[in-house]
């Protein structure tokens, strides 16, 4: 039910002088200084968000200025970071390949311990591998007391022998190279043979072997010191295979090189006890 229009009005009307007043009330206290901390009320109460809207773009720009200079930081300390893991990956390897050279230079060295003969290192400079020789070159030469005929082994076996030099290098017959032939003999049961170079990088054939010798698969062979140009006792090959062909007069022998001849990277000049004055090379002829 709707009430009447002069009640309404009476209400409103109450309202607004009630409101007058209080409102010449609360100004002639404050006038009077009796009432200072409502003024201050309603000014803290309007001034305080005018004053955080006002300081508002200022704190944004603060913020995203920090937030910047944070993730710049956060970028060049990240890239610093990755920097330094690198260089000590690097390092690390580089450490383990040194830890490596000084153990396969040990075993080098290890290789000729019990012999008497005096030995010299030299580093491999280049390779020369085809179907006509195997050579490597050595930065040895005269001047460092190298001479033709001279020897050189690495840490499993003899790599060949020096054909050729300088006063500053030198090339190396591989015992591979099908010029090349060393007096062996099989260490089980003091066998001798020849064993000659086949071309083949993994590969050597033994020469006249007749058909009656006891030589077997996995037999070791060693220089027998015949002729003087191979020290006797260096490791040269095992034997891998035996066969009697019956359109042959003669076993077929091959043996795998104790070298790592596609792997060397230094040998060992074995001098002997009397200079050498020629090379265990057939004639070209």
């Amino acid at each position: 039910m709707n009430k009447p229009v002069s009640t309404i009005t009476s209400g409103k009307i109450g309202l607004v002088i009630l409101a007058i007043v209080l409102s010449v009330v609360i100004m002639v206290f404050d006038y009077q200084g009796k009432m200072p901390w409502m003024r201050s009320a309603i000014l803290t109460y309007i001034s305080v968000p005018v004053k955080t809207a006002a300081a508002w773009p200022g704190s944004m720009q603060r913020y995203f200025t920090e937030l910047f200079v944070s993730q710049s930081q956060l970028q060049e300390e990240n890239e610093k970071l990755k920097k330094e893991v690198s260089w000590l990956k690097a390092t690390l390897a580089n450490q383990t390949v040194l830890e490596a050279e000084h153990r396969r230079l040990k075993r080098l060295f290890d290789s000729a311990a019990t012999r008497t003969r005096p030995v010299m290192i030299a580093e491999v400079l280049d390779s020369f591998i085809d179907a006509n020789k195997h050579q490597i070159e050595i930065n040895k030469g005269t001047n460092d007391g190298a001479f033709e005929g001279q020897i050189a082994i690495d840490e499993y076996g003899v790599v060949g022998q020096i054909t050729q030099l300088t006063d500053k290098m030198a090339i190396i017959g591989l015992i591979t190279d099908i010029r090349q032939r060393v007096p062996v003999f099989v260490e089980r049961n003091r066998l001798r043979m020849i064993a000659r170079g086949t071309g083949i990088l993994d590969e050597l054939e033994m020469e006249f072997v007749a058909k009656t010798a006891d030589i077997r698969v996995g037999d070791k062979l060693v220089t027998s010191g015949l002729g003087e140009r191979f020290p006797r006792g260096y490791g040269i090959a095992i034997v891998t295979e035996v066969e009697n062909s019956p359109v042959s007069e003669f076993l077929q022998i091959k043996a795998k090189p104790l070298a790592a001849l596609d792997k060397v990277l230094e040998v060992l000049l074995i001098s002997p006890r009397q200079t050498i004055e020629s090379v265990s090379y057939v004639n070209d002829k």
